[in-house]
């Protein structure tokens, strides 16, 4: 809510502009003497605080903005046209547990300045999910991909995703996956394009698939939608697994394959 910023407002802080400069006001004050012609209720609530003022004696009167006309069609939050459970969504799944995180009203996916590639991806499999377009944000030597949404938040937290830190909660994966082949397969290559990687061991020669989560719930399931599939993952440390049988490492490509074009130009120095 707003009002107009009238000349007994301007007097008022004009007359205290020495105490209000100590307040949280300080750095909007010039623009409320000569930039702005409205005030957000919240200063005018600060400016009767503080100055012990009466109210009713402002003479404030209320704008009735039309917000779309006042500021584009893009101020109403999007709503997304989510049509359930799929493959694609099991990929997604994997994707935010492997480099996302679920804020209060918002969805962030955090990948690597080299995977570009692999952004234009993610974007595209969230706009064909949900209907809107996903946030890229080049931040240093890191690629933000966001959305500020509540009804997105809540749609994955009502597919059993759940809000911050992945380890202080010890995430896992959702029930729902383990109940479909294909979603076992797709959730599985999102978690692996965003936490795991391909290496050749330079010792044994030999190439693997390996997986690192400090969510232990995490790698017990990646683990367990590694068996569904007939392909073993083997720990490799306290916060690792590994594929390390040369055959299943082929029955992960062949049957799982990979989105993120970084594993899927390794592929032919994987067999």
């Amino acid at each position: 809510m707003r009002f107009v910023l009238n000349k007994e407002v301007k007097d008022i802080i004009r007359s205290n502009y020495r105490e209000l400069k100590d307040s949280n006001l300080d750095g909007r004050l010039k623009n409320f003497l000569y930039k702005n012609r409205s005030i957000d209720y919240r200063d005018i609530e600060t400016l009767v605080r503080i100055l012990d003022l009466n109210r009713s004696k402002l003479n404030l009167k209320k704008i009735n903005l039309n917000l779309e006309r006042n500021f584009g069609p893009f101020c109403k939050t999007a709503t997304p046209t989510f049509s359930g459970k799929s493959e694609e969504f099991a990929e997604f799944i994997g994707i935010i547990l492997g480099d996302g995180n679920i804020y209060k009203n918002s969805t962030r996916i955090i990948i690597s300045k080299e995977e570009i590639e692999f952004s234009e991806y993610i974007m595209n499999l969230f706009y064909r999910l949900f209907g809107i377009k996903l946030n890229r944000i080049f931040l240093g030597n890191r690629i933000v991909l966001g959305k500020h949404n509540e009804q997105l938040v809540n749609i994955l937290l009502g597919h059993g995703l759940k809000r911050g830190n992945k380890v202080h909660n010890q995430v896992g994966i959702p029930p729902w996956v383990f109940k479909n082949k294909g979603y076992i397969a797709s959730c599985l290559r999102g978690l692996i394009d965003t936490d795991g990687c391909l290496y050749k061991c330079k010792r044994e020669g030999k190439n693997y698939i390996q997986f690192t989560n400090h969510s232990i719930n995490l790698l017990d399931g990646v683990k367990e939608l590694g068996n569904r599939l007939g392909i073993k993952f083997s720990r490799a440390g306290n916060h690792r697994i590994s594929i390390y049988k040369k055959e299943d490492v082929k029955e992960y490509i062949k049957g799982v394959g990979f989105s993120n074009p970084k594993h899927k130009n390794k592929i032919g120095t994987m067999v």
